[in-house]
């Protein structure tokens, strides 16, 4: 199968850090060219040197990640994922050959796929990586995501799948129609040793805001008198330093101000004393499972419907267990009381940090064997792609033809000035809505 996988354009593959997706992308891209099957890989440049193996093909526009702009205003920032996913479509469209794309770019990457021409496009499935925003935050005034997903229930060789049933549980419902089932995110297990040890902390491991709420685990730790580490970047700045200067800069200048940065002086640097509630900033790599190894367990007291959580995942892998928020995914990876403990608030939160030592670590381990390995996750995503193409040829019986280009309209490229005579030539097709999707794959 020769597969177009299109990660974002924020990180490298594989990340240094921070970077759920970016590290699902790798194991899958690496899992399927160890199967044989040809991988061409859009990213950026700097992935070329971590992601070289036979079978594996990496285009980008941009040579090195953005995430530094991720969070700017969206005037200043959306071209990048448009001349990103632009680009993959202008490669692929050069090459007939292309059985399935993959597409991991948020509201983008849909949007550039909903009504590409079926004789020049394979179909195309996108994972849904972000949560739905939830309908009290809606009620709250807060803009709602599930608009952009309405409409693509329309659409030709577009499909989507998610990653966790607390997930497809809250897609809209036209959008469930185009979803052919539920892949979990997988690890590389072989890379997390099983050595769990108690060197006497509780830890978190995230981005730092208001979602992941470690300002509770630092009230928490701080009224038991525990010791608390608090590993994560502040939008985007991965050390201590450079949150300090961020602060300091906002104090000179409030325009400056970031709901991160906020969040980290209002609800997190209140609680830090060192040697006690410490903040390391972004950790990764061997430093990132050391503390992960040590820790008496992973705290996860996130204030939103998270989707999965890789974090999770490769803390049980290790035999740390996870106290968390009975939120989201979390009661697909949380087994009560067997790996972890999930609670409905604080209080609860608290009983059961002070009960970690009732998990025995090598339950934790196993229940990561049985469910969230890499091996599992590319299975799943095969069964997928053959779905998805399986569907998508049923409904269109015309072979695919190379084009010199994106804009080409079969009958000689879109050249500089031209303009197209109808949207035909731009290969968006007025295409007729689908039937419903069936059963979700448990």
């Amino acid at each position: 199968m020769k597969v177009a996988m299109l990660a974002p354009p924020w990180l490298p593959i594989p990340p240094r850090g921070y970077g759920g997706i970016e590290r699902v992308v790798h194991s899958l891209v690496l899992h399927l060219a160890a199967r044989n099957h040809e991988v061409h890989l859009f990213t950026v440049g700097e992935s070329a040197a971590g992601i070289a193996r036979d079978g594996v093909h990496v285009h980008h526009v941009f040579d090195s990640g953005h995430y530094g702009t991720i969070t700017g205003t969206l005037y200043d920032t959306v071209s990048i994922p448009v001349a990103h996913v632009l680009h993959a479509l202008d490669v692929i469209a050069r090459d007939s050959d292309f059985d399935i794309i993959h597409d991991h770019n948020g509201f983008i990457g849909p949007t550039a796929c909903a009504h590409l021409d079926p004789r020049r496009f394979p179909p195309v499935l996108h994972t849904l990586h972000a949560p739905f925003t939830p309908h009290a935050d809606v009620a709250a005034g807060e803009p709602d995501n599930r608009r952009a997903y309405e409409p693509l229930r329309e659409t030709n060789g577009l499909w989507f799948n998610a990653i966790s049933h607390a997930q497809h549980h809250d897609a809209p419902l036209p959008l469930r129609r185009r979803m052919l089932g539920v892949v979990h995110n997988g690890i590389e297990l072989e890379d997390i040793r099983f050595d769990p040890r108690d060197d006497g902390y509780f830890l978190t491991l995230a981005r730092i805001c208001r979602d992941k709420n470690q300002g509770l685990a630092a009230q928490i730790c701080r009224e038991l008198g525990e010791r608390l580490v608090i590993a994560g970047a502040v939008d985007g700045t991965g050390t201590p330093e450079g949150v300090a200067a961020r602060v300091d800069a906002l104090r000179l200048d409030p325009s400056a101000d970031h709901p991160d940065v906020r969040y980290y002086i209002d609800a997190v640097a209140p609680y830090l004393e060192p040697g006690r509630i410490d903040f390391l900033g972004n950790v990764d790599g061997a430093r990132k499972l050391d503390l992960v190894h040590g820790a008496r367990a992973l705290l996860f007291p996130i204030d939103w419907e998270e989707p999965f959580g890789v974090a999770v995942v490769e803390a049980l892998a290790s035999g740390t267990p996870v106290v968390a928020m009975r939120r989201g995914a979390m009661p697909e990876l949380i087994e009560h009381g067997v790996n972890g403990f999930l609670a409905d608030d604080a209080e609860a939160f608290t009983r059961y940090m002070l009960r970690v030592g009732e998990i025995d670590p090598a339950a934790c381990r196993r229940s990561v064997e049985r469910r969230f390995t890499a091996r599992h996750m590319v299975d799943g995503y095969l069964a997928l792609y053959g779905e998805a193409i399986e569907r998508s040829t049923a409904r269109t019986a015309t072979p695919r033809i190379a084009t010199s280009s994106f804009l080409d309209n079969g009958h000689g490229a879109v050249r500089h000035g031209d303009t197209p005579a109808t949207l035909e030539d731009l290969h968006v097709r007025d295409l007729q809505a689908p039937k419903p999707v069936g059963h979700v794959r448990h």
